[in-house]
């Protein structure tokens, strides 16, 4: 119950942010609600009393045009506020929509390896688009209901109370059943996240141009077509069960309404029969108590949707508890990061990745020094690039601590963290923006345009984008616009070293930045490298060792650990691994270029 009153709260904030008028259209809708009541349960008994009883059609007609007028009138204003009601819902789901969005953003990174994180993202948006709105209007309603009911409740004392008890029966199992059946829609509801998830992704992989390349040549339309249709028959299975379910829980709901039904016809035509009651009187009745029958269930059904909502509230919060996490307001948040040196060290640092049992990294430790020029090399899986994610705070060390500039990283301020960061990573992303927004990002210059010109020259990519027509303006892909262009994998490759460049962080960090390169743009891209982050502490990590002289220190990792460790050349002098690497490298780029 505490996640509804929370999620309330919240969506009430930012209700009342969008607009203060929601609860004056709202407040007016419950009143032309009840008046609607009470003139539909009241036409009907002085349209037939003036047939029947007075016998003077005129007067009928005059009620029935009132009636008619009243009723355009009605539900015409009603209309009215309920399109400004929606508008402001609308608003209100984007603005819930974009606090999801940005909480996900915040969460651990580490979580990202579990499943089970993108099932609660997905969660948090299916309650967001069907029910943060919802539990507002569903008390709206609610309350609409049972001013309504309130009005007509006096004609049941006019009612048989074998009647009464009928309708008491009907609505005290129609309770029950709801109560029984939100139970198991949620419970299925959150079986079925994974699965919908799955069929989701199928049928994105088979429409995405970046996947169609492999899934043709390798004929996979019936592969993925199978997954497809597995996922949808498991999940046809769960619907089934449930509505089957749902089906055999209405029964008794549907045998005491048919009771009550006929209880009350019977009952009332036995009065109009005797002439207890008026032709008048008799629709009215019938008509009160119908109303109140059918108010009854409706708010009903809102308490049941209500209950679905504080049920659903804790898929909302569950990633707000997962970011909370990663948040501590006592962490340091260094003001100076950018007007210090940096160094960076690893004490004794263990980690595994979640779901292995082996350590990846396994009592590593060194240090690099302020302004060093420091490059990990190794065998691909060796370790380096995780080396690189627990620097950057990614991942959090099952054992021993990292240090930068002396403070340990687990007791720093997330973004204070990235902050001194500029990021090259071995899969790096490009994104359906623009070729200048790619590379800015979120980073504010007073001059934008001349400084990603100059980092398109620095890497080589000038020429490229100048040929076309928006320049540095030129969407990337053609996904989101006509006038898009494809990069290359090497074109890709420079484009990101271009936005870690515009960064200007006091730690440049790039892992792979060549492995799209060939040997030739590979030694011009260090040479860029080691000009530009001659003020800045700089790791690099490759498996391509031979344009590396000229580096101030080569780390040779090997299962975790810090095997070799020296310049290029003292490396190549001991003749251990990294030597053989490069001998290994060379002789197969001397074989290449003979060819």
């Amino acid at each position: 119950m505490s996640h509804f009153f929370r999620i309330n709260r919240l969506y009430l904030s930012v209700l009342i942010r969008r607009s203060k008028l929601f609860f004056f259209y709202r407040l007016m809708l419950i009143g032309l609600s009840v008046v609607s009541a009470l003139a539909t349960m009241y036409f009907p008994k002085f349209f037939f009393d003036a047939i029947t009883e007075k016998k003077n059609f005129m007067i009928a007609l005059e009620i029935l045009i009132l009636y008619l007028i009243y009723t355009i009138i009605n539900v015409t204003i009603a209309n009215a506020f309920q399109v400004q009601i929606d508008i402001i819902n609308d608003d209100v789901r984007y603005d819930m929509k974009q606090i999801v969005m940005e909480r996900a953003y915040k969460m651990p990174f580490d979580q990202f390896d579990d499943p089970e994180c993108y099932d609660k993202i997905q969660r948090a948006v299916e309650f967001v688009e069907s029910g943060s709105y919802q539990s507002i209007d569903n008390i709206a309603g609610i309350l609409s209901d049972v001013l309504s009911l309130a009005a007509v409740f006096y004609v049941l004392s006019q009612l048989n109370l074998w009647v009464i008890l009928f309708l008491a029966i009907a609505m005290a199992t129609e309770y029950i059943v709801n109560l029984l059946r939100d139970r198991e829609v949620f419970n299925t509801k959150k079986r079925l996240t994974r699965l919908r998830r799955q069929i989701n992704y199928f049928f994105q992989i088979m429409v995405r141009r970046e996947c169609l390349k492999d899934l043709r040549l390798n004929t996979a339309l019936s592969f993925i077509s199978d997954k497809f249709d597995k996922n949808y028959k498991q999940s046809r299975r769960e619907t089934v069960r449930l509505n089957s379910k749902i089906l055999f829980l209405r029964v008794p709901t549907r045998i005491t309404d048919a009771i009550f039904t006929g209880g009350l016809y019977g009952f009332l035509g036995w009065d109009l029969f005797k002439g207890v009651i008026t032709m008048g009187s008799f629709t009215m009745l019938l008509s009160a108590a119908t109303n109140v029958k059918s108010l009854i269930l409706t708010i009903q059904a809102g308490i049941s949707q209500l209950r679905q909502s504080t049920m659903e509230a804790h898929n909302f919060y569950d990633i707000f508890d997962e970011q909370k996490k990663d948040e501590d307001s006592s962490k340091l948040n260094p003001d100076d990061w950018n007007n210090r040196p940096v160094t960076i060290q690893f004490n004794h640092v263990t980690f595994t990745y979640p779901g292995q049992t082996h350590p990846v990294i396994d009592d590593l430790s060194f240090l690099i020094e302020e302004a060093q020029k420091a490059v990990f090399v190794g065998e691909n899986g060796a370790g380096k690039s995780t080396i690189i994610k627990l620097m950057l705070g990614l991942y959090p060390p099952d054992s021993g601590h990292i240090f930068i500039n002396g403070m340990d990283i687990q007791e720093l301020d997330k973004e204070a963290l990235y902050s001194i960061f500029s990021v090259v990573f071995q899969d790096h992303s490009e994104f359906s923006f623009s070729i200048a927004e790619n590379i800015l990002m979120d980073y504010e210059t007073a001059d934008k345009e001349s400084l990603v010109k100059q980092a398109l020259d620095i890497v080589g990519l000038a020429p490229r984008i100048e040929s076309c027509p928006l320049k540095e303006k030129t969407p990337l892909t053609r996904e989101l616009a006509d006038d898009g262009i494809d990069l290359s994998g090497g074109e890709r490759q420079k484009l990101a070293i271009a936005r870690a460049y515009i960064k200007k962080s006091r730690l440049l960090i790039m892992d792979e930045p060549s492995s799209s390169l060939d040997v030739f743009s590979e030694e011009e891209l260090f040479q860029h490298l080691r000009y530009l982050s001659r003020q800045q502490t700089t790791i690099l990590i490759t498996h391509r060792v031979l344009a590396l002289k000229g580096f101030d220190r080569i780390l040779y990792v090997e299962k975790g650990r810090i095997a070799e460790d020296g310049t290029h050349e003292e490396l190549l002098a001991n003749q251990g691994l990294y030597y053989d690497m490069y001998m290994s490298q060379a002789s197969m780029y001397q074989q290449v270029t003979e060819k």
